[in-house]
């Protein structure tokens, strides 16, 4: 069987502060498809310390909107790059700003409205998260989907839809109990 490729995959290392930059400037755009932001307090300041501490971190996944574009739609890792933004701002969403936050990005608007939000003392509190000046400058490895040329972009709009889906299949977690057991086991 032959295989056709759609899209490619340019594998690279973004600087934390880059990101920020791009999603500041609206080169960064959610998927109708994405869900909103879920991750609590605790998985936000889990993910900030797993970063300062040097641990892997799995691949952010954006795939470009248009060929020759900057724009890119963020297909995997929204929760990540959310909970940066809110750590540059030290705000983190109540449950009434999470709303918020989701509704604005259905809206899209521009960026500063969403940072204009981040004073609302209902919508948002304080993260308090210590980290070190060095974090802006750390890497998060990611990858960065572009149409193949000759596909239409009906094709490849598809195949990013399938690439979405396939990224976001989930995994079962293990419960606290069963990742103990199976470390002391080695």
């Amino acid at each position: 069987m032959t295989r056709k490729n759609v899209f490619y995959a340019v594998p690279y290392n973004f600087v934390i502060e880059n990101h920020i930059a791009r999603f500041q400037g609206n080169c960064f755009k959610l998927p109708c498809f994405q869900r909103g932001f879920v991750w609590t307090k605790e998985q936000a300041l889990l993910f900030i310390d797993s970063i300062q501490s040097g641990y892997p971190l799995s691949c952010l996944t954006f795939a470009q909107l248009k060929r020759d574009s900057v724009d890119m739609y963020l297909l995997d890792g929204q929760q990540r790059v959310l909970s940066i933004v809110f750590l540059k701002y030290d705000v983190f969403p109540t449950d009434e700003g999470r709303i918020k936050v989701n509704e604005w990005f259905k809206t899209n608007p521009e960026w500063s409205s969403l940072v204009a939000m981040f004073g609302d003392k209902t919508l948002f509190e304080k993260l308090g998260c210590e980290f070190s000046d060095d974090l802006w400058w750390d890497a998060l490895p990611s990858i960065e989907l572009k149409p193949c040329k000759n596909i239409h972009f009906d094709e490849y709009w598809m195949h990013i839809k399938e690439c979405f889906k396939r990224l976001n299949l989930g995994g079962t977690s293990m419960s606290d109990e069963e990742i103990e057991m199976l470390l002391k086991q080695n």
